[in-house]
């Protein structure tokens, strides 16, 4: 498999030809070189893991993808196609196997409402927990693209 980090969250995952996005947020240029689209994945609905723009931009260049991501999104993102997913959720779109962990975004501060937050094993190698801790458990993690800045972010708990 081999894994594109392109700005700030977004991850392009490729195997066999086909391709997975994950969080192509608002700090992300704009993916237009997507080859064989076969899933979207979005942690949560912060506008830095997704924008309708993104969104609008990937199902034009695949207009049945499936997007999966947690209900949060779902709510956030009126008039997208969401497969609503929660952790311990298992969805194959060949020749990748998601595996959903988490459930909550880690406290950015007190004042911030927590929302659902995902993190993703692909193909039980790769792991990306999005903005959250989420460890997934009895998973043998090749790749872990864990998250190393952000505002919610202690680096003793992120080691």
């Amino acid at each position: 498999m081999r894994v594109t980090k392109h700005e700030h969250a977004c991850l392009r995952l490729e195997r066999d030809g086909k391709t997975i996005i994950i969080d192509p947020g608002s700090f992300t240029l704009p993916l237009t070189d997507v080859k064989n689209l076969v899933a979207v994945v979005l942690t949560h609905e912060h506008p830095d893991h997704w924008t309708p723009d993104h969104l609008d931009r990937l199902t034009a260049l695949a207009p049945r993808v499936p997007i999966f991501a947690p209900a949060g999104v779902a709510a956030a993102a009126p008039g997208y196609d969401i497969t609503v997913v929660a952790p311990g959720d298992t969805v194959t779109v060949d020749p990748f196997t998601l595996v959903f962990y988490g459930g909550r975004h880690a406290v950015i501060h007190e004042s911030i409402p927590i929302i659902d937050n995902v993190g993703v094993l692909v193909n039980d190698d790769f792991y990306y927990p999005g903005d959250s801790y989420a460890v997934p458990k009895g998973a043998e993690v090749r790749l872990l693209a864990a998250p190393v800045g952000a505002p919610w972010l202690k680096i003793g708990e992120a080691m």
